[in-house]
């Protein structure tokens, strides 16, 4: 059995910073193997480059990018651990969301305590909306396209909400370009 990209790639071990100014919420890991997992030094990927470029960081070897990434205290987690296979719909099933989001992501978001949290997309929107701490705050937000840029203050933390920023997405593009800009130096 392989071992999940969070474990593989040590996420926390290698990439966290010691304090966390941005934390981005994304949604699971690539299905298509490691290539194009956010944390692998050794390759481009996807979102990887997106976001990057987002947040000028210099195109350069994926690894000095990942250090950039950390070295401005930003991390980047998935609200779902394994890869699925969503081929049979555009998101990962409510069940698993809500029990990824109670069994993980609430005790990783308590341990790093950022400064922000910029939710990235429906899943992970789905999944704070699974945690108690963000549920009653979130309630009244229903599609993360109508809330782009949106900040709120929920249980003491500061949350943006945001647009996956990806190619299907290009229509938000200027929303997405407004929230990473925050974070641009």
């Amino acid at each position: 059995m392989k071992p999940k990209p969070y474990v593989k790639f040590q996420v926390l071990e290698r990439w966290r910073p010691t304090k966390v100014k941005v934390l981005f919420i994304a949604e699971s890991p690539p299905k298509d193997g490691n290539e194009g997992y956010f944390y692998n030094e050794k390759t481009e990927g996807r979102l990887k480059d997106k976001i990057f470029n987002l947040l000028d960081i210099p195109e350069e070897k994926a690894e000095r990018g990942l250090q950039r990434f950390k070295q401005r205290n930003f991390l980047l987690i998935d609200t779902v651990k394994c890869r699925l296979d969503k081929s049979q719909g555009k998101s990962p099933p409510p069940y698993v969301i809500k029990r990824c989001a109670e069994n993980f992501l609430q005790k990783e978001i308590d341990g790093l305590k950022p400064d922000k949290i910029c939710v990235l997309g429906r899943t992970a929107l789905k999944g704070l909306k699974a945690i108690t701490t963000f549920r009653k705050g979130l309630n009244g937000v229903r599609k993360i396209t109508e809330h782009c840029g949106k900040e709120l203050t929920i249980s003491g933390y500061e949350i943006i909400l945001c647009v996956f920023p990806s190619n299907r997405n290009r229509k938000y593009q200027s929303c997405i370009e407004s929230v990473f800009g925050l974070w641009v130096p």
